[in-house]
């Protein structure tokens, strides 16, 4: 079990005023059985109205809407997680729709003649030798992932948030969104239910995404990005079918700006002498 202290900053910076803005953010970290929130403060320019809810999936959503004009919009989420990742999530709703490809992972040639290649290789490079039908579930779930990793080369700024698994394993760069798709059509396309998630990882200053399997009667976390389980490091926002159902923040507006945005993301342990000393 880990206390993990974290602040997330995200700040968009219009270059003339917009108006009429709708948002919608996922900006809280999830509660369940692997982690819950100890302490949580927020701070945001909510502008006129906002209230609080939960989408299709479980995840803690605020809607909200700003009429006047405005050139900045901003939000701050800080606090402490409990993160203890032997107490496995179970919930097996939707396990159908898991199993089943999105928009972002849709099935094509590309991706059936990649996946057959890593079934193929699976013998060779697999540290169990074995065929990967000889492998155990959660076995294959873990070497797709290695596979993952090696399919891509980590590479900022090459695809963008339309670029769907199929495109990305065309051009073989892209960053953790990119990995995560493909993962998840992977594991769907041999009929193991997957989710996209979202969340912290301690180290690193951005959100990032990562996958979930099901397999023996839970939902196990993996990293395809850093090619590792994921582990009480972690802090989850939000999961869904794809990157579309777990958008941190999006909305719509008047006004013909263009927006730069700059974000913050912090990550620490924090000690039980952390703790008595505040």
């Amino acid at each position: 079990m880990k206390r993990l202290g974290f602040t997330y900053q995200t700040k968009y910076i219009f270059d003339t005023p917009i108006y009429e803005h709708y948002y919608t953010l996922k900006i809280f970290p999830m509660e369940n059985g692997r982690q819950y929130m100890e302490t949580l403060l927020e701070t945001m320019s909510y502008g006129d109205s906002h209230s609080y809810s939960f989408d299709a999936f479980g995840n803690r959503t605020v809607y909200g809407y700003m009429e006047k004009p405005h050139e900045q919009f901003q939000f701050e989420v800080s606090g402490v997680a409990v993160v203890d990742d032997s107490k496995k999530e179970t919930d097996d709703r939707f396990l159908s729709l898991f199993r089943s490809q999105s928009s972002m992972t849709k099935v094509s040639v590309v991706l059936s003649d990649a996946l057959k290649r890593a079934c193929e290789q699976a013998e060779e490079k697999s540290c169990y030798h074995k065929s990967f039908d000889e492998l155990e579930e959660i076995e294959q779930i873990m070497y797709l992932s290695d596979y993952c990793h090696e399919l891509l080369v980590y590479t900022p700024n090459v695809t963008n948030i339309y670029t769907d698994a199929s495109e990305a394993v065309r051009i073989g760069k892209g960053v953790c969104q990119d990995y995560s798709h493909i993962l998840i059509a992977f594991l769907r396309m041999l009929h193991i239910p997957a989710r996209y998630v979202v969340g912290f990882m301690m180290g690193e200053g951005y959100t990032h995404a990562w996958v979930e399997a099901w397999c023996n009667g839970c939902w196990h976390g993996i990293d395809p990005t850093n090619s590792k389980i994921v582990d009480e490091d972690y802090i989850k926002l939000s999961h869904g079918r794809d990157y579309n159902d777990t958008i941190v923040c999006k909305g719509h507006f008047y006004g013909q700006a263009q927006q730069t945005q700059e974000i913050r993301v912090q990550v620490q342990e924090i000690s039980c002498a952390d703790r008595n000393n505040k």
